[in-house]
């Protein structure tokens, strides 16, 4: 038996065979030598919105508005537009000073501006006072973190909840504390990987498991592909139950997306450990009823057996270095 296939020329003439490895070798590098673009698939940055504006309440159009990241020192620019408004789209997750000059009026600093993953951070109006430019005054962002424009269901975990929560590795866990969210144990109605949970009752297999946007799902079976139990590492983990946009795609269930960390312009470290045993430890039941045979409290009888917990400990060690 020969593998290949018959060449079709444009003459219509019959070629020769051309084996199936040499086109599987072709193609790749035909793949290789074009130009490839990959985008990801879901959200890993979020917005800034506002408007800036005279005491009066009138827009202030060309004014200058600029965005710092505080840690890594990176910034954007822009200029406020006829209507007086401005937005910063595809900033990294992170906290941002917002500064806004414009001839005439004072400049503004606005500190502790919090973006999250998939999220607009709208400011509203910013009024600068009249005055020059040379006298700053600050203000602190005191706003909720709510996006009113869009309907999304989104709950995010920050890095620092992921750290104080006892979640011992299994991250995938912490959806279970979204509203919607259940585990679904023996009910799950398809073989998963990790935590079996349903979201508005969709099956197991419904859920949209990303890194940093990318698609981290198990095909064959369902569940996450690669277990990613590095809190430490993660600066946040994004949960969308509904009305979640067509970016994300692929599941109608929910997508959980973990967001790594971003550097800064100083290494940074860390180390932990978790510690789970039985010191702390109670006896169930039937580990220590008579009536299953093990001796009272405080009166051994013969024939009893004596009540013995089970020993168990387990220890987890990791670090980050960035």
């Amino acid at each position: 038996m020969r593998y290949g296939k018959k060449v079709l020329t444009r003459d219509g003439m019959t070629g020769d065979w051309i084996p199936s490895g040499l086109r599987v070798a072709a193609l790749c590098c035909l793949s290789l030598a074009l130009p490839c673009f990959v985008h990801a698939q879901g959200i890993i940055t979020g917005s800034i919105t506002g408007t800036v504006d005279d005491p009066r309440g009138a827009v202030i159009p060309g004014a200058n508005i600029t965005v710092l990241e505080n840690h890594t020192g990176a910034q954007r620019s822009t200029t406020s537009q006829g209507d007086g408004d401005y937005r910063f789209s595809d900033l990294p997750i992170g906290t941002y000073t917002l500064s806004v000059t414009a001839k005439g009026f004072l400049a503004l600093r606005v500190l502790d501006v919090h973006v999250v993953t998939g999220a607009v951070v709208a400011l509203g109006e910013q009024k600068l006072p009249i005055g020059t430019a040379s006298s700053v005054m600050v203000r602190e962002n005191n706003l909720v973190d709510l996006d009113v424009t869009d309907s999304q269901v989104t709950t995010t975990f920050s890095s620092q909840e992921l750290q104080d929560l006892p979640l011992a590795g299994g991250l995938d866990v912490i959806a279970l504390l979204v509203p919607g969210v259940a585990r679904t144990l023996d009910d799950n109605f398809s073989n998963t990987n990790g935590t079996n949970f349903s979201a508005n009752g969709q099956r197991g297999r419904s859920i949209n498991f990303e890194i940093d946007g990318q698609a981290n799902n198990d095909n064959d079976i369902g569940g996450p592909q690669i277990y990613f139990d590095n809190q430490d590492a993660l600066a946040e983990i994004q949960v969308i139950t509904d009305n979640f946009s067509a970016q994300y795609g692929r599941n109608m269930g929910a997508v959980v997306n973990y967001v790594t960390k971003n550097g800064t312009n100083t290494f940074h470290g860390s180390a932990f450990e978790f510690y789970t045993g039985s010191w702390l430890s109670s006896f169930e039941n039937q580990q220590k009823s008579p009536l299953l045979g093990f001796c009272a409290p405080h009166q051994p009888t013969p024939g009893c057996i004596v009540p013995t917990l089970p020993r168990f400990t387990d220890h987890r060690f990791g670090g980050t270095l960035g």
